[in-house]
C-alpha cells in the first residue's frame, strides 16, 4: 500500500470517527423539534406567474435580484447580460460580453455594477452609471483563474468574490483586479457560492461532494460540510446566519447548522428523478425554494415537507432567486425565460 493510499483510507476513517461522535452527542432532530412549533400553513395555489420576462435567445444559467428588489440581471447562452425592471417587465439594458457562455452573475449592493463570468476563466465588472445605448464603460477584467467561472458575488463596490473550475475561490480587489487572497481545499469544481457574514465568510458547493466555510482574513478553510453523494451545485445561506442549505445532484437539499457543525435536516422525496439545480431561502427562513428539471418546490425547512409545486418553464429550471423583500421569487430556465412568481 502505497503512503498516498494509506493516508486516504486514515482519513476516510477520521471522517467516520468525527460522524459518529456528532451522532453521539446528537439529541435530536430539526424535524423531532418542529413538532413543537405551530404548523405552517400550506400556501396552497397562491404561488402564480406575475411576470414573464422575455429577451434571451438561449438558455439561462443564471439571475441574481438587486438590493432594492426591483431589478434583476441575468445571464445566458446568448453571452448577453440582461438588466430587468422587474415591475414594468421592461429590459432596461443589455451588455454584450465576449463569451456566449455566460454562465454567472450578480448585482452589486449599491446598484452600481454588475459581473458576469463565464468559460474563458474571466470574471467582467461592468459599471451601469453612465452607461447608454451609444455609450458603455470599459469593464474590469479579472484575470487569475485556470478554469472556468462558475459564480460571482460582490463584498463591496470594491471586492468580488469568485469560484472557479480550477477548485479554487478568489478575493479580488476591483479596481486593482488583483487577487488579494486565494482559497484552496475543494477537490473537484466549485460550483458555487454565497457569502455568509460580510467581509467575513461565505459559503461554497463543490464537485466534491461538500461544501465548505471559509474565513476571508485568513483565507483558510474553517468548515467543511460532508452528506451528499453528488456534486453540489448551489449553496444558500439561510437568514439567521446561523445555517446554510445546499442543493445536488445526489436529488436531494441539506441543512447544515454552523454551530453544531452537522447536518440537521434533508429535504427530499422518492418521485423527484431530478437533480437540484439551485435553491434559496426565504426572508424568514422558513422556506426553501429547489429548482428541478420539472419546476420548483417549496419546502418547508422545520418539517422537511414539501408544500407546493410550481411548474411553468418549457425546460429545466436551471436557477432561482428570491427577491431581498421577500415579496417574490423569480426563476430562469433552459427555455430561454425568466418568470416572476409571488
Amino acid at each position: 500500500m502505497s503512503e498516498l493510499h494509506r493516508l486516504k483510507v486514515d482519513i476516510i476513517g477520521l471522517r467516520s470517527d468525527i460522524k459518529t461522535s456528532q451522532e453521539h452527542h446528537n439529541d435530536g432532530t430539526l424535524a423531532t423539534a418542529a413538532k413543537q412549533i405551530a404548523k405552517m400553513k400550506a400556501p396552497g395555489k397562491g404561488i402564480k406567474m406575475r411576470r414573464h420576462l422575455k429577451g434571451h435567445l438561449k438558455k439561462v444559467y443564471d439571475l441574481h435580484w438587486s438590493a432594492d428588489s426591483r431589478h434583476i440581471v441575468s445571464a445566458a447562452a446568448d453571452g448577453n447580460l440582461l438588466i430587468w425592471d422587474v415591475c414594468s417587465k421592461n429590459k432596461q439594458m443589455m451588455i454584450r460580453t465576449d463569451n456566449e457562455w455566460t454562465n454567472s452573475c450578480a448585482y452589486s449592493p449599491s446598484g452600481s455594477f454588475v459581473a458576469n463570468g463565464d468559460l474563458n476563466n474571466i470574471c467582467y465588472v461592468h459599471p451601469l452609471q453612465g452607461r447608454t445605448f451609444e455609450y458603455s464603460p470599459t469593464a474590469q477584467e479579472l484575470r487569475g483563474h485556470t478554469g472556468w467561472i462558475s459564480g460571482c458575488r460582490f463584498v463591496s463596490d470594491e471586492e468580488m468574490l469568485t469560484c472557479s473550475g480550477d477548485t479554487t475561490c478568489a478575493l479580488w480587489d476591483i479596481d486593482s483586479g488583483t487577487q488579494k487572497t486565494i482559497f484552496k481545499s475543494h477537490d473537484g469544481d466549485v460550483l458555487s457560492l454565497e457569502i455568509v457574514e460580510e467581509g467575513r465568510t461565505f459559503v461554497t458547493g463543490s464537485c466534491d461532494n461538500t461544501a465548505k466555510i471559509w474565513d476571508m482574513r485568513t483565507g483558510q478553510c474553517t468548515q467543511t460540510f460532508w452528506g451528499h453523494s453528488g456534486d453540489v451545485n448551489s449553496v444558500s445561506v439561510h437568514p439567521s446566519g446561523l445555517a446554510i442549505g445546499s442543493a445536488s445532484d445526489d436529488r436531494t437539499c441539506k441543512l447544515f447548522d454552523l454551530r453544531a457543525d452537522q447536518e440537521v435536516a434533508a429535504y427530499s422525496l422518492l418521485s423527484i428523478t431530478s437533480e437540484v439545480h439551485d435553491i434559496a431561502f426565504s426572508r424568514s427562513g422558513r422556506i426553501l425554494c429547489a429548482a428541478y428539471d420539472d419546476g420548483c418546490r417549496l419546502w418547508d425547512v422545520a418539517t422537511e415537507n414539501c408544500v407546493e409545486q410550481f411548474e411553468g418553464h418549457g425546460a429545466r429550471v436551471s436557477c432561482v432567486d428570491i427577491a431581498p423583500d421577500g415579496l417574490a421569487i423569480c426563476t430562469g430556465s433552459w427555455d430561454t425565460m425568466l418568470k416572476v412568481w409571488s
